[in-house]
C-alpha cells in the first residue's frame, strides 16, 4: 500500500477539476470521494468505457458533473445515463461511435446543452434523429 498524507487525502474530496487524459486506467475510473465535487472530468485516452461512466454515475457519484470529456477512448456504444443531471458539455470526440439511437439516449437522459461527436463513424442523422436532438443547444460532428 501507498501511504499518503492524510492533507492530502481530505483536500481530494475538494476537487472540482480533474484531468486524467492519457493515463492509462485500465478500463476502470477511480471511485469515492475524489468525485463527490467534480464539475469538469477529462478522461481522454484512457481506456475508459460509457459503462464505466453510467456504472459511477447511477450510484450518485457525479452529481455535480457539468462537463465530461472522454475523447480518443474507442468507445462503440453510449445509452442512457441516469445521475448526471447536471451535465451540460459532452465531448466524445474520435471514438468508434456509430449508432445514433445510443446518442439519442444519452442526449434524452441528460441535460447536454453541447454534444461534441466529431471523428466517430456517424452517418448523416434522418430528420427525426435532428428533432430528437433538439435539446442539445449545440451538436457538433462530422459525419461518414
Amino acid at each position: 500500500p501507498i501511504w499518503v498524507p492524510e492533507g492530502i487525502v481530505s483536500a481530494l474530496g475538494q476537487l472540482t477539476h480533474l484531468d486524467l487524459s492519457q493515463v492509462d486506467l485500465g478500463g476502470s475510473v477511480p471511485t469515492g470521494p475524489v468525485l463527490a465535487n467534480l464539475t469538469t472530468l477529462i478522461l481522454n485516452n484512457t481506456l475508459t468505457t460509457w459503462d464505466n461512466i453510467a456504472e459511477i454515475a447511477e450510484g450518485g457519484g457525479l452529481a455535480k458533473l457539468e462537463a465530461l470529456h472522454l475523447d480518443s477512448n474507442n468507445i462503440t456504444t453510449v445509452g442512457r445515463c441516469d445521475g448526471l443531471g447536471c451535465l451540460k458539455y459532452l465531448s466524445l470526440i474520435k471514438n468508434e461511435i456509430s449508432d445514433w439511437e445510443g446518442v439519442l439516449a444519452v442526449a434524452e437522459s441528460c441535460p447536454v446543452q453541447e454534444l461534441v461527436l466529431e471523428a466517430n463513424k456517424l452517418k448523416e442523422p434522418s430528420k427525426e434523429q435532428c428533432e430528437r436532438l433538439g435539446g442539445c443547444g449545440v451538436v457538433s460532428l462530422n459525419v461518414v
